[in-house]
C-alpha cells in the first residue's frame, strides 16, 4: 500500500510539475468552439499569446454569428485556460445587435457590446437610446450584470479652491505626478497621503517644458535659474524622494524635450544646436550630438542619425507611437504594444472635440468607440488604460470600468502647458 501511494505522490509531482514547466514555456494556443443563445450560434475563435518577447500575454477572440462580428482581447489572467467565454448573452432589434459575454469564473470583463453601423459601442455610451435594449440590460443581473458597474461613481475630495482629486478611482501600482505652478502633486494608492505636494521652486513657473518622466522619476530642469540652468531635479513618483543631477554643461532654457527611452531623457538645446543626454541611472549629463557630428534621431524603436538643424527650426520629436501616415481620415493613429498583443487608438475631430476608437492590431478593420475629448496632446498609455486630459479634469478609460475622473485643476483651462506623467 505505501508503495502504491508513492507511486501516486510521484505521478502527481510529475503531472504538477508538467503543468508549471507549461505555464512558463508555453507561446500559446488557437482553439475554435461555438456557443448557441437562442437561435443564434456564434463560432469562436479564441488566440492565446504567451512568453512572446515584445508581446504582453493576452487573448484576442472574435465573436461570429454569420452577420455580426465582435471583437475583443484581453491581459485578464485565466491561468492559460481554454474556452474562455462560458456563455453568451444575446439582444437584437431592427436599431442594435448586442452581446454580453461571460467569461470562466462568471466575470464580465467588458459592458454589453453592440454593433451599431459597423462600429462596436459599449452599452454605458447607448443608455436609454433604445428601450428594448435597456429591458435586455436591466435582466442581466442574473449573470450579475450592472449597467453602473461602468459608472464614475468617484468621490470628489478638495485640496484647495482649484484641486480637487479622486483617490477612490485609483488603480492599483499606477502612480501619477501632476504639475502645479511650484513643483508637483503625487498620486498613488500605496502611499498613506493619496496627494502629496512637492515644491521644487521658489516662485511660480507657468511652463516646465523641460520635463518628463524617465522610468520612475520625475525628471524636471532647475527653473530655480534664470536663462539657462546646469542642474535637474529628479522625484521618484512612488516615495516623493528627491534628488538632482549636476551637469557640466550649461543648457538654455530654449531647449526642449525630444523624448525619453529606457533609462535616459533626450534634450536638444537650439542654441547651441547641441543634444544631451540625461541618464537617471549614471545620474549623468553628456552631448551626444552637435552640428558637426549629427543628432540621434528614435521611431518606434529604431535609432538614426539626422542633422542637428532639422531640430532648429522646427521641433523634432521621438516617435513612440504615431502612424497617422499609414491611415487616412484620423487626426492620429497610434500604434501601441506588439503585434499579437497591442492596439491602435484612432482620434476623430468631430466639432471641437475629438471622438476616440481602438481596434486590435490583430485586426485593425474592427474598431470600438471609446471616449471623447477635447484634447490629444497629453495621451498615456499603461497596458490597456489610456489615460487623458478633457477640459480641466485628468481621466483613464478602461473596458472593466468605462471612464473614471481622477483629478480636477482649474488651471488646465487657463494653461495648456501643465501636464502629468504616470509610472506602472
Amino acid at each position: 500500500m505505501k508503495r502504491f501511494f508513492g507511486v501516486v505522490l510521484i505521478l502527481f509531482i510529475l503531472y504538477f510539475g508538467i503543468q508549471v514547466l507549461f505555464k512558463f514555456t508555453t507561446k500559446g494556443f488557437e482553439v475554435e468552439y461555438q456557443i448557441v443563445d437562442g437561435d443564434r450560434q456564434y463560432q469562436i475563435k479564441e488566440i492565446y499569446t504567451a512568453n512572446t518577447k515584445g508581446e504582453t500575454n493576452n487573448y484576442y477572440l472574435t465573436l461570429d454569428d454569420g452577420t455580426n462580428h465582435f471583437d475583443y482581447q484581453t491581459y485578464a489572467d485565466f491561468s492559460k485556460a481554454e474556452r474562455i467565454i462560458t456563455e453568451i448573452k444575446t439582444y437584437h432589434s431592427d436599431q442594435y445587435t448586442c452581446i454580453l459575454p461571460v467569461f470562466r469564473g462568471d466575470r464580465l470583463l467588458f459592458d454589453i457590446t453592440c454593433n451599431v453601423d459597423g462600429v462596436m459601442m459599449y452599452y454605458h455610451d447607448l443608455q436609454g437610446r433604445d428601450t428594448g435594449l435597456d429591458t435586455f440590460a436591466s435582466t442581466m443581473n442574473e449573470v450579475g450584470y450592472h449597467v453602473n458597474d461602468w459608472i464614475d461613481h468617484g468621490t470628489e475630495e478638495s485640496y484647495n479652491n482649484s484641486v480637487t482629486f479622486y483617490q477612490d478611482n485609483l488603480v492599483d501600482n499606477h502612480y501619477l505626478a501632476y504639475q502645479n505652478y511650484s513643483g508637483l502633486f503625487t498620486m498613488n494608492k500605496e502611499t498613506l497621503k493619496r496627494l502629496y505636494d512637492i515644491e521644487l521652486f521658489d516662485n511660480d513657473i507657468y511652463d516646465m517644458a523641460i520635463s518628463g518622466l524617465v522610468g520612475k522619476y520625475y525628471v524636471v530642469a532647475d527653473y530655480n535659474s534664470d536663462y539657462d540652468f546646469n542642474t535637474f531635479y529628479m522625484v521618484d513618483v512612488t516615495n516623493n524622494k528627491r534628488q538632482t543631477i549636476q551637469s557640466n554643461h550649461s543648457i538654455s532654457f530654449d531647449a526642449y524635450v525630444q523624448g525619453i527611452v529606457e533609462n535616459s531623457m533626450y534634450i536638444f538645446d537650439p542654441s547651441t544646436t547641441t543634444q544631451y543626454e540625461v541618464n537617471i541611472k549614471s545620474k549623468s549629463v553628456v552631448e551626444v550630438g552637435n552640428a558637426d557630428t549629427q543628432i540621434q534621431y528614435y521611431d518606434r524603436g529604431e535609432w538614426s542619425k539626422v542633422s542637428a538643424y532639422d531640430a532648429v527650426g522646427q521641433k523634432l520629436y521621438f516617435n513612440h507611437y504615431d502612424v497617422t501616415n499609414e491611415f487616412s481620415g484620423y487626426d492620429r493613429v497610434d500604434k501601441v504594444g506588439g503585434t499579437l498583443s497591442g492596439y491602435y487608438y484612432f482620434y476623430q475631430r468631430e466639432g471641437s472635440n475629438y471622438r476616440v476608437y481602438r481596434s486590435n492590431i490583430m485586426n485593425k478593420d474592427v474598431r470600438t468607440y471609446l471616449f471623447t475629448t477635447s484634447r490629444i496632446d497629453q495621451i498615456k498609455y499603461v497596458d490597456d488604460y489610456v489615460y487623458y486630459v478633457n477640459g480641466d479634469s485628468v481621466y483613464y478609460y478602461h473596458d472593466s470600468s468605462g471612464i473614471r475622473k481622477l483629478y480636477t485643476n482649474n488651471e488646465f483651462t487657463f494653461n495648456n502647458k501643465i501636464s502629468f506623467v504616470i509610472y506602472h
